[in-house]
């Protein structure tokens, strides 16, 4: 979906079936950076997690190391960010690219979440969504702190600001 702003795409998926990852990113910034950086934090999170591969086929067959998938999940998600951002580093036109990245890493018995930005993840059960991640803007920063409520006007001028991204910085806080 471009949203009511958007006139071009910038979003990105990856969905891996087999190694048990799905993912979004939307990218943040002009046009061509933001495809950019969407497509390689989808390409990177599965080549970083790929390199796991052992751990998660240990942990689907015995639920060992449960701490650490969580930390692969979370490492890959960083070391995305990084690649992100020296590569914008590299070419001036690219500085300040970055994305938002929400990933779910399913195994038999557990999921898994990795999540920068304000793209979301819902869990359906019985009808209801219930959102798991929280957003990473400017606008969910100010209701959380009670500075503005839900539906005051004064939301719409900050509702594009994200707080959290891959790529802008060298490192990120990744939630899980």
């Amino acid at each position: 979906d471009l949203g009511q702003d958007k006139g071009v795409n910038t979003d990105s998926y990856l969905e891996d079936g087999e190694l048990g990852i799905f993912a979004v990113a939307d990218g943040l910034g002009d046009h061509s950076s933001a495809e950019v950086a969407s497509g390689l934090a989808t390409r990177l999170l599965r080549e970083y997690l790929s390199e796991h591969r052992a751990l998660l086929e240990q942990f689907a067959q015995d639920g060992s190391d449960r701490v650490r998938v969580l930390k692969a999940l979370e490492d890959s998600a960083r070391k995305t960010g990084y690649a992100i951002y020296r590569k914008a580093q590299e070419d001036l036109s690219r500085r300040g690219m970055g994305t938002t990245l929400s990933a779910l890493l399913l195994t038999p018995t557990r999921g898994f979440v990795a999540h920068v930005g304000d793209s979301r993840i819902y869990i359906l059960r019985r009808g209801e969504s219930v959102q798991l991640t929280q957003d990473h803007s400017l606008v969910s920063d100010m209701i959380r702190n009670g500075r503005l409520k839900e539906g005051d006007p004064q939301l719409k001028a900050y509702r594009d600001e994200v707080t959290r991204a891959l790529g802008i910085y060298a490192d990120v806080q990744v939630d899980t």
